[in-house]
């Protein structure tokens, strides 16, 4: 099949820090969204757009390929997010009001209708999922632009993303997942080129087991093990920050974002759907998220997320596709490896000369107070 590029949409990047907004949403964003609801191999890529994960042709007989009425696309440079959000983001946004309602969020009844019929189809597959594994791509775009306001661009006259890096996503129904970069490429302004860097100091590295999240902080040669509060235990890693890509229900993403579907013209294939946080938690995890479904499993292939720092007049934003999407396995899968798989799920084991920071839940308090956190060192680590 005809290799194709994705339309990584007008959005313009987001300013995180080490760790992505992917991520730490899946991470500590589930920590804390879960605290204020208990107190309340492979080869270089290009730097270009994401590559479009090879769908194959349409087996899926879904809601069809009729156009979004009242829908526009958005266009460079747009303020759609400041439109959506009620204006720039302030310098103190965990203290803001409820998110303004978009101004597109009265949708005609036709576009109301096919909308709900591509959510259906999209919880119909995701509900089938009880393992579910893919390769990720991911683009974090924050480098300065010029005195003309124009973002940096690498040698072929393409925006540049500040990191590149490439791995896996695991999942388990119904609480267990995992989260792995194993190849990094950070941007040289200099050469205009994409250099490699080491993983063990870029790149991300999590695991949660239903009760417990595992952050490996390479930096800092420390494994952290942190407790979930007990409602975001159990089914709640599908109904966390970022509810998209495990076992997604229609009406339970409708009650947390404003949605519309928004896929350009031209495109085949997939469905664009744009999501606007309608709640002051999901809200202070980004401002914006793009979802590309695609037709042929009805499963994202693609996420694009606005962080709640771009007011719509900057280019900030993060990247991610989804390829190589596998879910559920045969009996003979089972027979030939199916236990080691799950070993990723599990309490791993201490790197050689690191340390161990448990972080167990208690009562009220934030993960890391006072008296919550405790320290040991990891076997083979050096004593004082």
């Amino acid at each position: 099949m005809e290799a194709r590029t994705v339309r990584v949409f007008p959005f313009h990047p987001m300013r995180v820090g080490r760790t992505g907004i992917l991520a730490s949403l899946f991470a500590i964003g589930l920590i804390h969204l879960g605290n204020a609801r208990t107190a309340a191999g492979q080869s270089r890529p290009s730097g270009g757009a994401a590559p479009h994960a090879d769908d194959g042709s349409s087996e899926t007989q879904g809601p069809g390929r009729q156009s979004a009425s009242g829908t526009r696309p958005l266009r460079a440079g747009s303020s759609q997010s400041e439109a959506s959000h009620g204006g720039p983001a302030s310098g103190n946004e965990s203290h803001r009001a409820m998110p303004l309602k978009p101004e597109w969020a009265d949708l005609p009844p036709a576009h109301e209708q096919y909308l709900n019929d591509i959510l259906k189809y999209w919880e119909h597959s995701s509900s089938k999922i009880e393992r579910y594994q893919c390769t990720f791509t991911r683009w974090v775009y924050d480098l300065p632009t010029d005195a003309a306001g124009r973002p940096a661009s690498d040698r072929g006259g393409r925006e540049a993303a500040r990191q590149i890096s490439q791995g896996l996503i695991k999942y388990m129904a119904p609480d267990k997942a995992m989260y792995q970069a194993r190849k990094v490429w950070n941007f040289d302004a200099t050469k205009k080129d994409y250099v490699d860097v080491p993983v063990e100091r870029h790149g991300d590295h999590w695991i949660c087991d239903g009760e417990w999240i595992y952050e490996f902080d390479y930096p800092q040669s420390t494994l952290r093990k942190i407790q979930l509060p007990p409602d975001a235990r159990g089914e709640a890693i599908s109904k966390g920050p970022l509810p998209f890509l495990f076992r997604a229900k229609g009406d339970e993403i409708r009650a947390r974002f404003w949605m519309r579907v928004d896929t350009p013209p031209d495109v085949k294939g997939e469905y664009h759907l744009e999501a606007a946080p309608r709640t002051q938690e999901d809200a202070a995890m980004f401002r914006v998220a793009r979802i590309v479904i695609a037709e042929t499993d009805y499963l994202p292939k693609a996420i694009v997320l606005v962080p709640r720092t771009n007011d719509g007049r900057s280019s900030q934003r993060e990247v991610f596709v989804f390829e190589n999407r596998e879910i559920n396995w045969t009996f003979k899968d089972l027979l030939n490896g199916l236990n080691l798989w799950q070993r990723d799920f599990y309490e791993p084991s201490v790197p050689k000369g690191w340390k161990l920071i448990e972080q167990p839940y208690r009562g009220g308090h934030e993960v890391g107070a006072p008296g919550v956190t405790a320290e040991r060192p990891a076997p083979g680590a050096s004593r004082r």
